[in-house]
């Protein structure tokens, strides 16, 4: 081999790693792909050196620069706030909207069950007979319905109310591994708790209460659980049609981006729990009340539509597993 002439050809490659590892610190995201690419060419090229006819001047040069490009590539963690912006940007919006389907097949069962449920307890007075006596249905509706919204301070009721979404929300999806089997019977359960207290406010010509008090924070509130149940029930799909992959690998990777789901919930049904301690009881009208659930609604599903698509056609899972986990930092 040539050495001349391999120095020359290659001595650019070389000055440009060199370049790049000193500022490593304020690369931007070409730069640090290109970086990984000259890393793993001139340790190819030290390989090449080390082979032939050594010259040790020329190994010592190569061997320092692929230590220093290697502490660059692998040697710094991703900063913290890029890996909270890569979940909330890839991540989780790519499992739920991967999850699309199943998701609006969820929502679609839940509401007929609660429609065809709440007509049947609101035209049959011997189901309602059954579920408690005329004082009882009056007090329901005249009082405790409402009162449930207000009788705790605001924040405190906000926080219970987040805590308890979150762990039906957990329960939903920790049920996949028994094959999502169980989350119908809890969706059913669910359903039919929204469906009685719909047909019996309708019973008495109060089913604008219900939904005056109901719609602001169950929008985003409901939408959350189907979430949780279609990506749990997905999981459990997996383990009976993998596809092309091996059922333990499709399974470990399925669920590993169902914990993206998890995550990202937690958020979803804080702003569901502030909307129902703070908006549900406030004092504004009842448009307004409802606006803002809407809003909310509206602008969570045009950021997992937006933001699943964009990471979708960029060939993510959201499978945390993947996520890039090592990089130069930029701080």
């Amino acid at each position: 081999m040539d050495i001349d002439a391999f120095v020359s050809a290659h001595r650019p490659a070389w000055d440009r790693l060199e370049e790049l590892v000193r500022r490593r610190r304020s690369l931007d995201g070409a730069e640090i792909d290109e970086l990984v690419d000259l890393y793993q060419r001139v340790a190819t090229h030290l390989s090449i050196v080390r082979s032939g006819q050594a010259d040790p001047i020329l190994v010592g040069r190569l061997s320092a620069l692929v230590a220093r490009a290697r502490s660059a590539v692998t040697g710094a963690h991703t900063p913290a706030w890029r890996e909270f912006v890569r979940f909330f940007t890839v991540s989780f919006p790519v499992v739920a909207y991967r999850a699309r389907w199943w998701w609006l097949g969820t929502t679609a069962a839940f509401l007929l069950v609660s429609a065809v449920v709440a007509v049947w307890v609101a035209r049959d007075p011997a189901v309602q007979a059954v579920i408690g006596t005329p004082e009882e249905i009056t007090q329901l509706v005249e009082h405790d319905f409402a009162d449930y919204y207000s009788e705790h301070p605001a924040a405190s009721f906000a926080g219970q109310v987040w805590v308890n979404n979150a762990w039906v929300s957990m329960q939903v999806i920790i049920m996949a591994i028994l094959l999502g089997l169980p989350i119908p019977y809890i969706l059913w359960q669910n359903a039919a708790n929204v469906a009685v207290s719909a047909g019996l406010m309708a019973s008495r010509g109060k089913l604008d209460i219900f939904f005056g008090l109901i719609t602001p924070h169950g929008l985003l509130e409901l939408t959350a659980v189907f979430l949780a149940a279609a990506v749990g029930m997905r999981l459990g799909w997996t383990v009976v049609s993998p596809g092309p992959r091996k059922r333990g690998e499709a399974l470990a990777e399925q669920g590993r981006a169902v914990m993206s789901v998890a995550l990202g919930l937690v958020v979803v049904l804080f702003v569901s729990g502030l909307i129902e301690g703070l908006v549900t009881p406030s004092g504004l009208p009842t448009w307004a009340r409802v606006g803002i659930g809407v809003v909310a609604e509206a602008v969570f599903l045009a950021y997992v539509i937006f933001f699943g698509r964009r990471a979708l056609a960029a060939r993510e899972t959201g499978d945390l597993e993947r996520a890039p986990d090592l990089a130069p930092s930029a701080g």
